[in-house]
Parts: structure tokens; sequence; C-alpha cells
């Protein structure tokens, strides 16, 4: 699931700090070679953080391969919004504005099937 024995979560990505318009963004980058972790073609790998004016953390994902591979980027990092030594999140709040989401087995694998986050757990749209 993490991209086998050294998932990209282990490896030293290039780095470079981007002045737009709209301010600063940290860009990460990483070539997987042909081959890594027996995943075929040369994949070239980016993702960009930046805030946004509203205080918003956005994180954007880039993947190109030339050969035909599996790639399916997220992020796992956990914040605490409050503050360091602040307590527990138990009272942030989320919103994640999607209408479905994609269902998985008992080992966590995407099965294919799309559903709908109505009256789901996987249901985070603002209320």
């Amino acid at each position: 699931m993490h991209g086998g024995d050294k998932g990209f979560d282990k490896v030293v990505c290039n780095t470079n700090i981007l002045k737009t318009e709209e301010g600063e963004i940290l860009e990460l980058t990483y070539i997987s070679v042909d081959g890594e972790e027996n995943y075929p073609g040369n994949l070239d790998v980016k993702v960009t953080y930046s805030l946004t004016d509203e205080n918003e953390l956005k994180i954007d994902y880039y993947a190109l391969s030339d050969k035909d591979t599996v790639v399916n980027l997220t992020n796992h990092a956990y914040f605490n919004l409050a503050g360091h030594k602040s307590g527990d999140v138990l009272k942030h709040e989320l919103m994640i504005n999607a209408n479905r989401f994609t269902n998985i087995n008992d080992e966590g694998i995407p099965t294919g099937e799309i559903s709908s986050v109505e009256g789901t757990p996987m249901d985070f749209k603002f209320k």
C-alpha cells in the first residue's frame, strides 16, 4: 500500500521554494526510476504545499510515468490547529467537499466501487 520497503515516505525529495503572485510554494520532486520497488516506468512525482489567503493548506499532487504503472499519492500529515501542547484535536472541524468515495476491501485495497458519502462516516461536507 505504501510503495514497498522504500516507499515515498522514506525517500529524500528535491526541494524548491517557488515565488508566485499568491505567495511562496514549497515544491517537492522525486524521480522513481523504472523498476524501483518493482514498479514499471520512470515516474516523475511532484507535490506542492501552499497557504491560501484564507489560511487554508493546499496540497497538489502531480505524477507522470513513461510506462503504464500504479500510483496513488496522498498525505498522512496530522496537525493540531490549536497549537503545540494545547491538548487533543477533538474539537477540530474537517470539511471535505466530496459527494462520493472509493470503497475498499478488508485489506484496504480499492474495489473500484464508488459510493455516495450521504449517511456514511465518510460524509465530511460542511453542515
